[in-house]
């Protein structure tokens, strides 16, 4: 059995798109791991770039939202979060 760190870090690693790792730690349901994992990985970062979105509103105006997006994912990238 995995410790809490490596699960966590394996589940974060799912968010950002490596669902290997934390496969094998889904178990039941309807669909399978990685698409389920797919699932809660776009609600993060659909949730994280509407924050964004919500802190900087001449931001999102100035660059538009395609422009936004891309940032709101590199952002991202470069800053992962260090707390849930």
């Amino acid at each position: 059995m995995p410790s809490l760190p490596d699960l966590q870090r394996a589940f974060a690693r799912a968010i950002d798109g490596d669902a290997g790792g934390a496969s094998g730690f889904v178990h039941g349901g309807a669909l399978d791991a990685a698409a389920r994992l797919g699932i809660y990985a776009n609600n993060v970062r659909g949730t994280f770039r509407a924050a964004l979105a919500l802190s900087y509103p001449a931001v999102l105006r100035i660059g538009g939202e395609p422009w936004f997006a891309g940032a709101a994912r590199e952002f991202r990238r470069a800053s992962p979060s260090r707390s849930g």
